[in-house]
């Protein structure tokens, strides 16, 4: 399906919460792209850094002008992926942002906070269901993602299937039920994406709410916010290791 031969020189970053963004934005020296971001000012912005032979993007959605608060979720994901592709054409596209962890059983043990996982196999709309089979695989995606073994390896990194809904729940039960350990709110409709173009994807979730199933929805929340200096500083960490990775030693789709 892709050019498993071709080196990677630009990437391009799929983040949703500007949260996320601007752990990388206020320290790397990105350059607001005022072409795109104009003709798209209704919707999204995009960044460009370039170094030497190589080039990172990252397209992120400007605020609901309802809420005013981040956008999130599968419909913003799959239109800003299908854009950036479009408009950039890379090599690589990643899905990057905070996720919850899922305890499977009493013996399954935690990542933890600030851990980082990535998706494996497929991606999939996990709380999804279907009762006409026809269409039963359509409506949970299992669109493909890069399992990056190497890398996975190399860092020290976990690897799971990572589950995607729109909503943010204390306990998710179909994650529990289907075996999903890592569950968030844009990856599989970034890969769907991803799958028109035939580009390949990868999913790096960094695991921003644990999976202590006794603690309320006040705490659960308390919990995400308590954790975000933390959580900001490993998103940045993780996204330089990362690019630094992908876009080093001359690799390829086949080399990950």
């Amino acid at each position: 399906m892709y050019s498993d031969g071709k080196k990677i020189t630009k990437l391009l970053y799929v983040i949703v919460l500007s949260e996320e963004s601007n752990a990388i934005l206020e320290k790397d020296k990105f350059i607001k792209d005022e072409v795109i971001s104009k003709e798209y000012a209704n919707i999204l912005e995009a960044f460009v850094l370039k170094k030497d032979s190589t080039e990172t993007i990252i397209v992120r959605p400007l605020e609901d002008p309802m809420h005013s608060t981040s956008l999130f979720g599968t419909e913003i994901a799959f239109f800003i992926t299908y854009i950036g592709i479009k408009l950039f054409s890379p090599d690589l596209v990643l899905s990057i942002g905070y996720a919850g962890e899922v305890l499977l059983s009493e013996d399954d043990k935690p990542l933890g906070l600030g851990s980082v996982v990535i998706a494996r196999e497929h991606s999939v709309y996990h709380r999804r269901e279907m009762i006409i089979k026809f269409y039963e695989n359509t409506s949970q995606g299992l669109y493909p993602v890069l399992s990056c073994e190497a890398l996975v390896k190399q860092h020290g990194f976990h690897s799971y299937k990572v589950g995607t809904s729109n909503s943010f729940v204390r306990l998710d039960t179909i994650a529990i039920t289907k075996k999903i350990k890592v569950v968030e709110m844009e990856l599989c409709s970034v890969a769907r994406a991803c799958l028109y173009f035939k580009t390949p994807c990868i999913g790096v979730k960094i695991i921003s709410d644990g999976g202590n199933q006794d603690t309320t929805e006040e705490e659960k929340v308390q919990e995400f916010l308590d954790s975000l200096p933390l959580l900001k500083r490993k998103f940045f960490e993780t996204f330089e290791i990362i690019n630094n990775y992908l876009l080093s030693g001359n690799k390829s789709v086949s080399d990950l």
